[in-house]
């Protein structure tokens, strides 16, 4: 660990460092313990140094591993690179450290991220490259469909892979019978941009690739087609090979960012922006971008996925007002130079160039965290309880007590009393004052609150004649009376649209009362016999 700026003391035998200047200058965090301290980089999270205490200080040791040798400075570009380039393996960083000298990187030992994004059980079997140029063999497949729904409205996405460069394109679909509509989209961009005719596309037995649409435009421009044997998805194993790689990436962007389900489009869709940077084994450890395009890809423009952007707001007639707008960055737009953000405010995703990037900064891990931290305070407001010692003077005890009847006396009157002003009471007061609604708890019964809601008939009966009560949609919540019964009857039911007959016959079965003893009933002939 280097440290500049000191001070010298010939006559002092130890060095002494400032925790908060080692915190503020090296990124890094400081956990004190009973006989130990530890020093961990922020953004790594790795071990750089142990302090034993002796003597009330805490003396530093060196790390063993060959990571204390790295500065703290050092680690955090290299998170900061593996973060920009889709949490890529550290060969593949290391490839492209030999090819650009803007991507200086060391080996990350431990990212959260990708583990829980890559962690599998058996690994794929390797493939070969069958083709000899690009396009002449190109492998499709579906993906999906996924339970939520992305920012714009997919649940699929379909997948190309070239075989020959290992290039991948995915388009986001609404439904799988987009792909009538995608695929000869893709042939025709080949077509002119490449100068090249696909000849063979390898396809599974879904039926979106072989319906008659489909058939009859391969027909018509010569194209073959690979299927693949029933429940052999191996036989098609690059494009499925590719997802995996497309979803290991998209779902760390995602962890990382900490980002909500419905951007899952836009993860993917950056995914497959770096993975057509990023080398591969396949092609000799070069890129599909190198391939198809004859040149090494850029690497300045890549940026943190799902971090805060300021984005500039150039049609603000306010001159005090604010030139830069906060959004998240979701990807990189097809075509145009700029940035894809997406504003939380509106909800709508837009590209703009003029963007300044805080790649430290995730304004929904953030809120994440803002949500979790409300929870813990409200827990521990939960459980906190007033405790009245037996040493507290009397005075102390009726405080405490006159706050609770106050809360209860606020549960039985009106809303508008919530508002008013309580005046501090004295000893004497508050002492007549519980006697009083001891007393009163005896002789009166506290009323139930009745709401004054207006009820009304759902809307989907809005289309039905209901000629049976209660006619819900012309009655109104009665106030409370203070009676026994909470909700009278009449005022729930309506008669009026009763036929002349049917009100006879209600009339006929409700002129005799039901008795509601046996001292009653005794008194009918007819309850006598047929308690008999």
């Amino acid at each position: 660990m280097k440290i500049n700026d000191v001070l010298n003391i010939p006559d002092f035998k130890c060095n002494l460092l400032s925790v908060s200047r080692l915190t503020r200058d090296f990124n890094c965090a400081l956990t004190f313990l009973a006989d130990f301290c530890i020093i961990q980089d922020l953004p790594t999270r790795n071990l750089i140094g142990v302090g034993r205490h002796c003597d009330g200080l805490y003396l530093l040791e060196p790390v063993r591993d060959g990571g204390a040798a790295m500065t703290v400075s050092g680690q955090h570009n290299s998170a900061l690179w593996h973060w920009r380039l889709g949490h890529a393996s550290s060969s593949k960083i290391k490839l492209i450290q030999s090819n650009s000298s803007i991507v200086k990187s060391k080996e990350i030992e431990h990212c959260d991220s990708c583990i829980r994004a890559k962690q599998t059980k058996l690994p794929f079997p390797k493939g070969s490259i069958k083709s000899t140029s690009c396009f002449d063999l190109i492998h499709c497949d579906i993906w999906g469909g996924y339970k939520t729904t992305s920012l714009s409205g997919a649940h699929y996405f379909l997948t190309i892979v070239d075989d020959f460069s290992r290039g991948v394109w995915v388009y986001l679909m609404k439904y799988k019978s987009e792909v009538s509509h995608y695929l000869p989209m893709f042939l025709n961009m080949v077509e002119t941009q490449f100068g090249k005719r696909v000849k063979q596309i390898r396809v599974d037995n879904g039926a979106e690739f072989q319906s008659n649409v489909m058939l009859n435009y391969y027909t018509k421009r010569g194209i073959m087609i690979q299927k693949t044997c029933a429940h052999t998805p191996q036989q098609n194993g690059v494009v499925e090979r590719k997802h995996r790689h497309i979803l290991e990436t998209a779902r760390a962007l995602r962890f990382h960012a900490v980002l909500p389900v419905n951007f899952w489009g836009e993860c993917v869709l950056t995914a497959v922006h770096i993975i057509n940077r990023l080398p591969s084994k396949a092609i000799g450890n070069k890129t599909p971008h190198e391939i198809l395009l004859g040149k090494v890809p850029s690497y300045d423009h890549l940026r943190v996925f799902g971090c805060l952007v300021y984005v500039h707001e150039k049609k603000k007639a306010d001159k005090f007002g604010e030139k830069g707008r906060p959004c998240i960055f979701v990807g990189y737009p097809n075509g145009q130079k700029g940035y894809r953000v997406y504003d939380v405010e509106s909800q709508k995703i837009y590209t703009s160039r003029d963007v300044k990037f805080l790649e430290d900064k995730y304004p929904f891990k953030q809120k994440d965290d803002e949500i979790m931290r409300s929870k813990y305070d409200l827990a521990q407001d939960t459980n906190h309880t007033i405790q009245v010692q037996d040493d507290e003077p009397m005075e102390q005890r009726l405080k405490v007590n006159t706050r609770e009847l106050e809360v209860i006396n606020y549960d039985n009157e009106d809303d508008d009393r919530l508002n008013q002003t309580t005046e501090p009471m004295s000893m004497e007061q508050v002492g007549d004052r519980r006697i009083d609604e001891t007393r009163s708890d005896d002789l009166t019964q506290i009323e139930a609150r009745h709401s004054q809601r207006v009820r009304r008939q759902p809307k989907h009966f809005e289309e039905y004649e209901i000629d049976l009560p209660p006619s819900i949609a012309q009655s109104q919540s009665a106030p409370h009376s203070g009676n026994s019964v909470v909700y009278p009857l009449p005022h729930y039911v309506s008669y009026d649209k009763f036929s002349q007959s049917q009100k006879a016959f209600l009339a006929a079965i409700t002129s005799y009362d039901e008795p509601k003893s046996f001292f009653q009933a005794i008194k009918h002939e007819h309850w006598k016999e047929a308690m008999i």
